[in-house]
């Protein structure tokens, strides 16, 4: 698909008579926002593509250093608490499969994808607030809307959202989809704070951002 694209991206600006530099750097923006939005998810041929549009060389190198990083945090090897729920036809019995494991604890639910950039702004907080919580009875629930499996994992391990307190989903669309409409999710990132009964009890806690404001948020809640 990014290949795809791509390409059109190349014929549209060689369409204009617009100098070559400028070319370049508005097709290695293309290249960086892509690798950024899918957390360098690979694609077919991607890389051909990207040396035979982009001669500057400074461009070349600055792609070949993102793509290094992307594949660096592939190549990691960690364990995703990623429970199965099955083909749940009743949103009820869906988010209590969901929701069950963890009855007894505070659930922070975080709505988000892998092509929201708002959203894991969000997430380069959320080590640290692990870090203090450690061992208290929260859960950090993350719900994954329309992201690819390879991208999702990576974006897991670069932000470090992985660990005992975290639980990742990445439902199929139709099952998310409808997980979504039931909560009310109009945006991205939401959060939702569930408590120790299984009861949505906040539609808008503190975002991660707010770093002491949501250790005490949650800590008042256990």
């Amino acid at each position: 698909m990014m290949t795809l694209c791509f390409r059109l991206k190349c014929e549209f600006t060689d369409a204009y008579p617009i100098p070559k530099s400028e070319k370049d750097f508005i097709n290695a923006s293309y290249i960086m926002y892509y690798l950024d939005n899918t957390s360098g998810m690979q694609c077919p041929d991607g890389w051909n593509v990207v040396k035979e549009n982009i001669e500057n060389r400074f461009f070349i190198e600055l792609i070949e250093k993102r793509m290094e990083h992307y594949k660096r945090i592939a190549e990691e090897k960690i364990a995703v608490n990623k429970p199965e729920v099955g083909e749940i036809s009743e949103t009820d019995s869906l988010l209590n499969a969901i929701l069950a494991p963890h009855k007894g604890k505070v659930i922070y639910i975080d709505v988000w994808g892998t092509w929201c950039g708002a959203c894991k702004e969000e997430m380069k907080h959320v080590p640290a607030i692990k870090e203090t919580l450690k061992g208290k009875d929260v859960v950090f629930l993350y719900l994954a809307n329309r992201s690819p499996e390879e991208s999702w994992k990576n974006v897991i391990k670069e932000y470090g959202l992985a660990g005992e307190q975290a639980v990742h989903y990445n439902l199929p669309t139709r099952l998310q989809d409808m997980l979504e409409k039931y909560l009310q999710v109009n945006s991205y990132p939401t959060y939702m704070l569930i408590d120790r009964e299984g009861n949505i009890v906040d539609r808008k806690p503190p975002r991660p951002s707010a770093e002491n404001g949501l250790v005490d948020y949650l800590n008042e809640r256990l």
